[in-house]
C-alpha cells in the first residue's frame, strides 16, 4: 500500500510528491548519483527507482522517495532514462538480460551546460580535504612483462595511493591497459586494446580506467574501461569537444558522482556523465592549459595563461578565480599531500599559491630544468618530469633522478616504476621511495656548510636597494625587507656580493573583467595598476624575483558610485602589503663556475634501476 501526501520542496527547482513506502523496496546496490534541474543550477542526489512517460521516482539518501516531472531534469539525466528504457527494453524482448557489450558512443548527442568563468563569491575559497599519508605500508613489488619488446608509456595513480593505472605498449601497435592495487602489490585487472594509448585516469575505487589515444593524427579520442572479474572490458568512447580537430587531451580526472573531466588544449574542461555518456556542462579556457582535482574530486583546479580558479563539482560553481602572476603559463597543476598548496609548472618556473587565501607564497623564475609537468611529493618539494627535485622552501635545484623510469606521486610518497631485466624476462618494479631520500638530504645537509655555495643563505649577507621606490614609501619597505630577512637570519650589509632590490613601478595600464554581483554579468574595465617587485641581482642578473600589484579582486561600489571610480580610488596606493608579507627565499645557490652550458645542475644525481 501506496500513500501520497503532499508536501512542500526542500529543494527550490523541484514541484514533487513524497511517497512513504510501508514496506522496503528497490535494489540496495542502486547506485546514488546526481541529477540536475533543467537549468542546471539545482542539484538532489538521489538514486534512480522507476519511470514513465511523464515522471521519474528518486529515492534520496535518507530513504524519502520523490516522484519529479521529465521536463524539470537536465538533458543528460533524461538521455540516462532513455537508456535505461532502451535497456529494459531489450531485456524484455530477448528474455534474458543484455549481453556484456561495451557502450560505444561517438558524440555527446548534446552539449552539455556552458559555464561562464567567474566567482561565486567575491574572494578566494578553498576547503581543504588533508591527507596525512597512506593508509597502508607501501613495499616494493614486481609485475612481469607479456611480450618481447613491451614497455610501459604512463602510470598514473589515486590521491589515496591505492590504485594505478598502466599502460604499456607493443611493438605492434597493441596497448595492455592494467589497473595496480598498490596496497596489496597485485594486478586487479588487465586486458589489450588494439592501438597506441595512455592512462590519463583510475577511478578513487579501482574499477575503472580511462585512456586517450597516443595517435599523433587524434590525441582526443578517449575511452573507460570497467574491471570485471580479472579482465578490463571496454565501457565507452568518445571525444570530447566534437567542434574541434587539433586538439588533444592534456589531463583527465575522475570527479563528483558517475563524472570524468577532461582537459582539452585550445578548448578548456568538459565534464562527462559515466551512466549515461553525455557532457554535462564544460567551460572554456585561454590556449594552452592546467588542471588537477584534489582529494576526493570535490574541485577541480584550473589555470591557463591568464587566471588561476577553484570549480566545485557539487554545485557548478567557481569558488575562486584570480588572475595568474605577470607573464606565467602554467602547463601542469599539483596540490601538496596536506592540499595546503598549489603547484603550478611552468617552462623555467615554479609558481606556488596559498590554497586557504590564493595568494602567491612562492615564485622560482629561470629554474632552466628541461619539461613543465610534475608532481607535489612533499609540502616543500617537487619532482619535475620524473627527474628533477626542486626544494620550493630554499628554492634549490635538489637532486636529479637518471634512468628510465617513470614517476607517481601521493601521500608523500613516490613510486618509481622501473623496467629490469634478468636473461629472457622483463619486469616493471613499482617502488616506494620518500623524497628526498637519505642521499639527497645528506648532500642539502653538507652544501648547507659550504661558504662559497649560496648567493643567499641563513648567516648571511645581502645588499638592500630600495632607490626604485616612491619616497613616501621607501622606509616602510626597507623596514619590511628587513624583518623578511631578518627572520631567515640573513642581514644587510653594503659589501655583499648579491643585491636584493625593491621597486614600484610607474603607473601601468591593464585590462579586467569583473562581475556584478546582481547579474553576473561581465563588464571590462580599463585603468592602471602599480606593479610591487623584489628581485635578488647577482653579476647583473636577476636571479630570483617575485611581484604582485594594486589591482583589487572585487570591487564594491554603493548607490551612485561607478565601479571605474572604485577601481581608480584603489590603485592610487601601491600594494606595501606585498613588501610587508614578502615570502623571501632562506637559500639562492650560485652557478658553479664548472657548469658550462649544464642548465640542469644539482647538487647530486643517482641512477635508478
Amino acid at each position: 500500500m501506496v500513500q501520497r501526501i503532499a508536501v512542500v520542496s526542500r529543494f527550490p527547482w523541484l514541484a514533487f510528491t513524497i511517497v512513504l513506502l510501508w514496506a522496503a523496496t528497490g535494489n540496495t546496490e542502486e547506485k546514488l548519483r546526481t541529477w540536475f534541474d533543467v537549468t542546471g543550477k539545482h542539484s538532489m542526489k538521489a538514486t534512480y527507482v522507476s519511470h514513465d512517460d511523464e515522471k521519474v521516482t528518486l529515492r534520496d539518501p535518507e530513504g524519502k522517495v520523490f516522484e519529479i516531472e521529465l521536463k524539470q531534469l537536465s538533458k543528460p539525466d533524461r538521455g540516462y532514462l532513455e537508456r535505461i528504457a532502451k535497456s529494459d527494453s531489450d531485456e524484455s524482448a530477448e528474455g534474458s538480460p543484455l549481453p556484456d557489450q561495451p557502450l560505444v558512443i561517438g558524440q555527446s548527442k548534446e552539449r552539455g551546460v556552458a559555464l561562464d568563468v567567474h566567482p561565486s563569491e567575491p574572494e578566494w575559497t578553498f576547503q581543504r580535504k588533508p591527507n596525512a599519508g597512506l593508509e597502508f605500508s607501501p613495499r616494493e613489488f614486481s609485475i612481469p612483462l607479456e611480450e618481447f619488446g613491451e614497455r610501459a608509456t604512463e602510470f598514473v595513480i589515486t590521491p589515496s595511493g591505492q590504485f594505478a593505472a598502466l599502460t604499456a605498449s607493443y611493438p605492434s601497435s597493441q596497448t595492455r591497459v592494467s589497473i595496480l592495487d598498490l596496497s596489496k602489490k597485485k594486478v586487479v585487472a588487465s586486458s589489450s586494446a588494439a592501438g597506441d594509448y595512455l592512462a590519463v585516469a583510475v577511478s578513487d575505487d579501482g574499477q575503472r580506467v580511462a585512456i586517450r589515444s597516443d595517435d599523433f593524427r587524434d590525441k582526443r579520442q578517449i575511452g573507460v574501461f570497467r574491471v570485471s572479474g580479472k579482465k578490463l572490458k571496454p565501457e565507452g568512447n568518445f571525444m570530447p569537444f566534437p567542434d574541434l580537430t587539433d586538439t588533444a587531451i592534456l589531463w583527465a580526472g575522475f570527479v563528483g558522482d558517475d563524472q570524468l573531466a577532461i582537459l582539452c588544449e585550445n578548448a578548456g574542461i568538459t565534464v562527462w556523465n559515466l551512466s549515461n555518456y553525455q557532457e554535462d556542462c564544460y567551460f572554456e579556457l585561454e590556449g594552452d592549459s592546467a588542471a588537477t582535482r584534489n582529494a576526493d574530486g570535490s574541485v577541480i583546479a584550473f589555470a591557463d595563461k591568464e587566471k588561476v580558479g577553484l570549480f566545485q563539482m557539487a554545485d557548478r560553481s567557481f569558488s575562486a578565480v584570480q588572475p595568474v602572476p605577470n607573464a606565467f603559463w602554467t602547463k601542469h597543476l599539483a596540490f601538496s599531500p596536506s592540499e595546503e598548496r598549489l603547484v603550478g609548472f611552468g617552462v623555467n618556473r615554479l609558481v606556488t599559491w596559498e590554497t586557504d587565501t590564493g595568494k602567491v607564497i612562492s615564485d622560482i623564475p629561470e629554474l632552466k630544468l628541461p619539461g613543465s609537468a610534475g608532481d607535489c611529493v612533499q609540502e616543500n618539494f617537487v619532482l619535475i618530469n620524473n627527474r628533477y627535485l626542486v626544494d620550493l622552501e630554499n628554492q634549490l635545484k635538489l637532486w636529479s633522478y637518471n634512468g628510465l623510469h617513470r614517476t607517481a606521486s601521493a601521500g608523500g610518497v613516490t613510486f618509481f616504476l622501473i623496467p629490469r631485466r634478468a636473461g629472457r624476462n622483463s619486469t616493471l618494479a613499482i617502488a616506494p621511495v620518500s623524497l628526498p631520500d637519505p642521499e639527497a638530504t645528506t648532500a642539502l645537509d653538507e652544501a648547507l656548510t659550504q661558504p662559497d655555495l649560496f648567493l643567499l643563505k641563513p648567516g648571511g649577507t645581502v645588499q638592500l636597494d630600495v632607490s626604485k621606490v616612491p619616497d613616501a614609501e621607501r622606509e616602510k619597505v626597507r623596514e619590511f625587507l628587513i624583518a623578511r630577512l631578518q627572520e631567515n637570519r640573513i642581514s644587510v650589509s653594503d659589501d655583499a656580493v648579491s643585491t636584493l632590490v625593491a621597486s614600484i613601478s610607474n603607473p601601468q595600464p591593464v585590462t579586467a573583467i569583473y562581475y556584478s554581483r546582481k547579474d553576473r554579468v561581465p563588464h571590462t574595465y580599463n585603468f592602471k595598476v602599480l606593479n610591487s617587485k623584489v628581485e635578488l641581482i647577482h653579476d647583473g642578473q636577476v636571479v630570483w624575483s617575485q611581484q604582485s600589484n594594486n589591482q583589487p579582486s572585487s570591487v564594491y561600489a554603493k548607490e551612485g558610485e561607478s565601479i571605474s571610480e572604485k577601481l581608480s580610488e584603489a590603485t592610487q596606493k601601491p600594494n606595501l602589503f606585498f613588501f610587508e608579507h614578502a615570502h623571501l627565499p632562506k637559500l639562492i645557490q650560485k652557478k658553479p663556475e664548472s657548469e658550462g652550458q649544464n642548465l640542469q645542475w644539482t647538487f647530486g644525481e643517482s641512477t635508478v634501476k
